[in-house]
């Protein structure tokens, strides 16, 4: 499996939705993040920007990242929800931290191991919480949308 920078994940509905559900979607996804202590968070008419965590604890799933995107597009007579995440800062820092155990150690080992297990187990972690976190994130879309019903 490749390493990607960015990962994309995303999540059809089945239907085609209306401005104000939409709208509803987005304000629950800013809940959401806001309360993982996302940052400078932008909304649009069908989007959702946010910058990674300012926590300095390495719990929190928002740290890992360097900014978010989630869209809501029209796929035909149905519309689809994209997570995507970017995570350029892992791919620049630990290949320095990489370089300066090459250059300390004097062995490429040093470099190996915090590329291999420092950077390739923080990625994965990543990934795998993200994609956790998608899944949370569109089953509190599938309970928003049953309560919308029911208010009806």
């Amino acid at each position: 499996m490749p390493f990607h920078i960015t990962i994309t994940r995303s999540k059809s509905f089945e239907k085609r939705l209306s401005k104000d559900e939409t709208e509803k979607i987005l304000c629950y996804i800013d809940k959401f993040i806001r309360d993982k202590s996302g940052k400078n968070i932008d909304k649009t008419d069908y989007s959702l920007r946010y910058k990674g965590s300012t926590s300095y604890f390495n719990w929190n799933i928002l740290r890992a990242v360097d900014k978010g995107v989630f869209r809501i597009e029209e796929d035909g007579f149905q519309s689809k929800i994209t997570y995507e995440y970017f995570m350029y800062q892992l791919f620049i820092v630990v290949p320095i931290m990489g370089i300066g155990f090459w250059i300390f150690s004097g062995s490429y080992l040093g470099f190996l191991l915090c590329v291999g297990w420092l950077g390739g187990m923080n990625w994965l972690i990543t990934v795998i919480r993200h994609g956790s976190m998608f899944n949370e994130i569109t089953e509190g879309i599938d309970t928003l949308f049953i309560e919308l019903k029911n208010n009806k």
